[in-house]
């Protein structure tokens, strides 16, 4: 089992060292910006009280709140189990099993510890495991498919499933994390950490408050005003708003931000905000594989979606919706057979991970009689790379 030598593994694994270029902030010029639909997704339909609420994570088929009551545990809407525990929490996130087998819900409490969400009764306290037992963790962020990084207080540690290893990291132990690579403020710049050659690139940007990775591995800051994105290896200016930033998260293909009291979305290099959305000034934001977003604060939890933008709904219906209505709309029309609606945008981007696993890895989708050509998989392929499968 992955991991059954972890602890061997630590003893000899000394600090990687991460050096790169520096590479200087430009400006362009900003785009102009679409109009989001911000919708609350009712997430908590029997009203049960949850507590105060500090960090949520969710995989397919549960959601975990991390706060004053512990562990609350619910799935389809309801509470199926609350494990006492902690009751503040800085993180948490669904990882890779670290036994290879599925993804383990993870919360970091306020104390540093790091706790797995184990059946519906155990918080298994899993520092030592990750060689973390001395460690303050402050974040717990995925890069790939198989590697996670912890973020503590100097530094930073990479769990690839057969090892651990250590770096000088952000004092704060803040992170953003995806394709392939790390963010963080340190020090008046930006460092983004490349996992492929374990090297960190630093953007001189003093007045840089928050960081994330989108789905295409491009790095996306919020500094006072102004929205930075990485192109052709360098900052530029993608948006100045009239508010000042306040957090920001990936979630699935999207980036969303706060706004002032509004939310913004950068979805590739489409921008769109929100009017009305009422976001309270403390708010802290998670997002879902999906796209969808968790708004964390004093207020209370709020989960909601956004419409995307005109010209991602356009690639999908020139590209997917020809297969979808010659392979799959038999069964996955609005009320088939099938119990999943296939129809919109948003039913694939919210399935996205499945369909990957159905249509291209097992092929057991389509159902046998129901012809797929390889350029039609190919088709899906290619579009869930860029809605960040």
């Amino acid at each position: 089992m992955k991991y059954a030598l972890i602890a061997a593994l630590l003893i000899g694994c000394g600090s990687g060292e991460i050096s790169g270029p520096t590479a200087p902030p430009q400006k362009t010029v900003s785009k102009e910006l679409e109009a989001l639909t911000v919708r609350n997704i009712d997430w908590n339909a029997a009203k049960v009280d949850v507590g105060a609420v500090s960090a949520i994570a969710e995989d397919d088929e549960e959601l975990v709140l991390f706060g004053s009551k512990g562990a609350t545990l619910m799935a389809g809407g309801a509470v199926h189990g609350v494990i006492p525990g902690a009751a503040a929490w800085t993180a948490a996130a669904a990882i890779p099993a670290a036994d290879g087998v599925g993804d383990w819900i993870v919360g970091a409490a306020d104390t540093g510890r790091l706790f797995r969400v184990r059946a519906e009764s155990v918080l298994e306290d899993i520092s030592e495991r990750y060689g973390l037992g001395a460690d303050k963790v402050r974040t717990i962020v995925g890069i790939d498919k198989t590697s996670v990084a912890f973020g503590f207080e100097g530094g930073l540690a990479i769990a690839d499933g057969e090892k651990v290893t250590r770096y000088e990291g952000p004092k704060s132990g803040l992170l953003a994390g995806g394709g392939g690579r790390l963010a963080w403020i340190d020090g008046g710049a930006v460092k983004v950490f490349t996992l492929v050659d374990r090297k960190v690139r630093s953007f001189p940007l003093a007045e840089a408050t928050g960081a994330a990775i989108d789905s295409a591995g491009r790095v996306v800051v919020i500094a006072g005003r102004t929205l930075w994105i990485e192109s052709d290896g360098v900052l530029t200016v993608r948006w100045t708003a009239d508010a000042t930033f306040g957090a920001i998260a990936t979630a699935g293909p999207r980036v969303w931000m706060t706004v002032g009291s509004e939310l913004a979305v950068a979805t590739g290099d489409a921008l769109s905000k929100s009017s009305g959305a009422n976001v309270a000034n403390d708010a802290r934001l998670s997002g879902t594989p999906a796209g969808d977003l968790w708004i964390v604060a004093s207020t209370g939890v709020r989960k909601v979606s956004g419409s995307a933008p005109s010209e991602v709904i356009a690639d999908w219906e020139a590209t997917i919706k020809p297969v979808y209505a010659k392979v799959c709309a038999s069964c996955h029309s609005p009320g088939g057979t099938a119990g999943s609606d296939l129809s919109t945008y948003d039913g694939w981007l919210q399935r996205k991970d499945k369909i990957n696993q159905r249509v291209l890895v097992d092929r057991t989708m389509p159902p046998k009689g129901t012809p797929m050509e390889e350029s039609e998989r190919s088709v899906i392929r290619d579009w869930l790379t860029r809605a960040g499968r």
